[in-house]
């Protein structure tokens, strides 16, 4: 996501850390930073472990995108030179984000160990609604992940589409396929046609398209959507049709306000390997090692799966199964990715075993005060699963396979109890219910999967998690979260009016609320109020009115007021006083008397 800076509020200095600094010396003692400045910190010390070693925060009108981390520890208390082969820990748990280690995706909240020189891939979920904040590549070394840590923030669509976001864009196409890469660029097949849609109400202004390709020539239609079922008040349009390879680029939207968002093109037709040899024979032939040399059947060769079609483009699908007599032994099926690869190794199909092979050992007798097995049978190829009850974390592996030669897959795990350091209230917020200590004033002790939710004073909001759970590796989910001054959703009642930008139940100090009224009514008061301290709007919502309530309205206003300026010149004894004209002398008094009486 690219931001413009333009008019656009500058915030103070961000919250500091102990322990940690920013890695531009520039920044350090600036008072005031304009919008769109990013500053990154490091650790004092040394570079901390996990994930706390280096992380980023964005000025964006007068906030801060991104949350400052806690410098510990971690592996920098061990000498580099003895880091050199030690391994990096990663848990996906933001939101939105994907991680890529090559081509498989990690699964969420789910603590992996990479060896060194291991790298992961980032991107958001969908890159046109979602934007990336922090390192798209990371690498372990020494132990430690190095770049910034990795997150995404939702763009208009998740904001209903409020002015001050930049905007979401939708990806529509047809003729051909198109995928989102591991590293964050869309891939489109030669020949798609393809539609951008950038999202923006559209009585605000109209946004505009930016495209950087390296074929200056081209040019794209772009405008409001007129295709029946679309939005013509909401979807502003580039279209490139049957795209070629110079269409490769970057394509920008940018708002009437001045905000951006950008995305990555490239167009090539991408192909994973075949599934077949191309024989005439049988296209059930995979181009598999493991398969030469398979024996035959009537319904053909043992080992060799039948596929549900031979596309072989980005984005198909195929689907995998057996003759009748013998079992899958792998995925059902693969998908080719943008990378031009499968998504998995290609199964094989194994003649079914007779229920009379070799059992394993019954794990189902096994004497175990924690452990908790989950297995319905002992013969080979079934398997078991382990657990352990709250409070204990699982020491070894969570699944064992029974194997041909009688034995499990893996050691029986064992159960170990679990803590977490208790946590402390944020501030200008508490915790609810359990606190760090108990009744007695002891230290009160977090055993695994115990829960903490934390909550804010009056007029503060909470920046973080809510809730956090103390884990198997002995950390808590998430940071404490902050309780930052708010003022709370303005109290709208019966007046009419509306909100048009965001809507939340609590806005941060220089937040603002715009208001505007239904067709036909008129808007009194502040069309935009803003959140300038605790608990304060800068002015009431404003009512709406009808255009002759209005009117009447101002009329009133009028008169009073010059029924007040008489009032003014009212001398002591209640009449009114007059001031005589040097061209008509006393007459005039009179006259005006006169004229005041028969009134």
């Amino acid at each position: 996501m690219f931001y413009q800076s333009g008019s656009k509020a500058e915030a103070s200095s961000p919250t500091e850390s102990p322990d940690a600094a920013p890695t531009d010396p520039d920044y350090v003692g600036t008072l005031q930073f304009p919008h769109g400045t990013e500053v990154v910190f490091d650790c004092i010390e040394a570079s901390s472990g996990g994930e706390r070693n280096t992380w980023k925060l964005l000025c964006d009108d007068g906030n801060w995108i991104g949350r400052p981390e806690k410098c510990d520890l971690g592996n920098s208390a061990i000498p580099k030179e003895l880091r050199a082969n030690m391994s990096c820990y990663y848990q996906l748990s933001e939101p939105h984000l994907l991680a890529f280690d090559g081509d498989r995706p990690l699964a969420a909240e789910e603590m992996r160990e990479f060896l060194p020189g291991s790298t992961l891939t980032f991107r958001c979920a969908d890159i046109g609604k979602y934007a990336l904040i922090g390192s798209g590549s990371r690498a372990c070394e020494y132990g430690e992940w190095t770049g910034v840590k990795s997150s995404c923030i939702g763009l208009s669509q998740e904001h209903d589409y409020a002015l001050e976001k930049p905007p979401t864009i939708l990806f529509r196409h047809s003729l051909g396929p198109v995928a989102q890469s591991t590293d964050g660029k869309l891939i489109v097949w030669e020949g798609t046609i393809l539609h951008l849609e950038c999202l923006w109400l559209r009585k605000y202004g109209t946004p505009k398209w930016e495209a950087s390709i390296s074929h200056q020539n081209r040019r794209y239609a772009e405008g409001w959507t007129t295709e029946p079922g679309r939005d013509s008040q909401l979807e502003y349009r580039l279209s490139i049709y049957h795209a070629r390879e110079d269409d490769s680029g970057r394509y920008t939207c940018v708002t009437p306000m001045g905000h951006k968002h950008t995305v990555e093109i490239v167009v090539k037709s991408v192909t994973c390997p075949p599934l077949f040899n191309g024989s005439s024979e049988s296209s059930l032939t995979l181009r598999s090692s493991k398969l030469s040399g398979a024996a035959t059947t009537g319904s053909g060769p043992i080992g060799v799966p039948l596929i549900s079609q031979n596309d072989t483009r980005m984005g198909a699908v195929v689907a995998f199964s057996c003759p009748e007599g013998q079992n899958l032994v792998g995925e059902a099926e693969v998908e080719c990715l943008p990378s031009g690869r499968w998504s998995e190794n290609v199964p094989t199909c194994k003649v079914a075993v007779p229920c009379t092979v070799t059992e394993c050992r019954d794990l189902s007798k096994l004497d175990s005060d924690l452990l908790i097995i989950d297995v319905l049978s002992s013969a080979v190829g079934a398997k078991a699963t382990f657990s352990c009850p709250q409070g204990y974390g699982l020491r070894g592996e969570f699944e064992a396979e029974c194997l041909e030669s009688g034995f499990w897959s893996a050691d029986i795990p064992h159960c170990r109890p679990v803590s977490c350091q208790p946590l402390e209230p944020p501030e200008d917020g508490y915790i609810l219910g359990a606190g760090a200590e108990t009744g007695a004033g002891e230290a009160r002790v977090f055993r695994g999967g115990d829960l903490i939710q934390f909550s804010c004073n009056t007029d503060f909001m909470m920046i973080g998690t809510g809730i956090v759970v103390c884990q198997e590796n002995e950390r808590w989910s998430a940071p404490v979260p902050k309780c930052v001054p708010a003022c709370q959703y303005p109290p709208v009642g019966e007046s009419g009016a509306r909100i048009v930008s965001r809507v939340s139940y609590f806005y941060r100090i220089n937040e603002t609320v715009t208001f505007e009224c239904p067709q036909g009514k008129v808007l009194r008061g502040a069309g935009i109020i803003k959140c300038v301290s605790k608990g304060h709007w800068s002015a009431p919502v404003p009512s709406c009115l009808d255009a002759q309530g209005q009117a009447a309205l101002s009329g009133s206003q009028s008169g009073q007021s010059v029924l007040t300026t008489l009032q003014a010149q009212l001398t002591p004894s209640g009449t009114p006083s007059f001031v005589s004209s040097s061209s008509n002398g006393p007459n005039q008094r009179k006259e005006s008397k006169d004229s005041s009486t028969s009134k």
